[in-house]
C-alpha cells in the first residue's frame, strides 16, 4: 500500500508489508523476467532512464534539458556511482529487451533510521507503462529491503502541489 505522508510532501512512504503490488500475470508477455541487474545492464538502464525523464518530466524541465540527455553519458555516470556506492537494482526483461528498472538501497536521509529503505529511481519505458511492470519492480525492491530489516521505504518525487500518482489506468 502506498501511503502519502503530508508532513514530507516530497516523498512517499511505502508500508513494508503491503502485498498489493502484485502485477496480474496476464498483463505481461510470456517471456517476462525480473532479476538483479549486472554491470552489463548499465546502458539499457541509462536508455530507460533517459526515455523515462523525457516522458515524465516534459513540461516540468525545459525542453533543452530533456533533449540534451545522453544515454552513454548517463551510463558512464552510473558506472562511476556504482564504483563507490552500494546500490541494488532489479530490471524487467520482456522478450529479451530490458524495459524497466528500480534502484534501491537503505535510506540516505538523515532523519531515517537503518530500518528505512529508499527507492532511488524507478522507470519503465513509456510503451510498457500501464502493464504492472512498475508495481512488480516496487514489489521486488520492497521484498529485498524487508529481508534486510526495513520496515518502511521512502520514494523521493517531484512535487508540484498534488500528491504523486503511481496508479495509472490499465491499457
Amino acid at each position: 500500500m502506498l501511503e502519502y505522508d503530508e508532513t514530507k510532501k516530497d516523498r512517499l512512504q511505502i508500508n513494508a508489508k503491503s502485498g498489493d503490488c502484485e502485477a496480474p500475470s496476464n498483463q505481461l508477455g510470456p517471456m517476462t523476467e525480473y532479476r538483479l541487474a549486472t554491470s552489463t545492464d548499465n546502458l539499457d538502464i541509462a536508455r530507460i532512464s533517459v526515455a523515462g525523464w523525457k516522458h515524465a518530466y516534459k513540461g516540468i524541465f525545459p525542453d533543452e534539458v530533456l533533449s540534451g540527455l545522453d544515454c552513454k553519458e548517463r551510463a558512464k555516470g552510473r558506472a562511476n556511482l556504482l564504483a563507490y556506492a552500494a546500490l541494488s537494482t532489479y530490471v524487467c526483461v520482456e522478450d529479451g529487451r530490458t524495459v524497466g528498472f528500480v534502484d534501491f538501497e537503505l535510506s540516505r536521509d538523515d532523519d531515517c533510521d537503518a530500518q528505512v529503505g529508499e527507492i532511488w529511481a524507478i522507470y519503465v519505458l513509456p510503451d510498457f507503462m500501464g502493464r504492472g511492470i512498475g508495481k512488480r519492480l516496487l514489489q521486488e525492491a520492497e521484498k529485498k529491503l524487508s529481508e534486510r530489516g526495513c520496515r518502511a521505504v521512502t520514494v523521493w518525487v517531484l512535487y508540484r502541489g498534488n500528491p504523486p500518482i503511481f496508479n495509472r489506468p490499465q491499457k
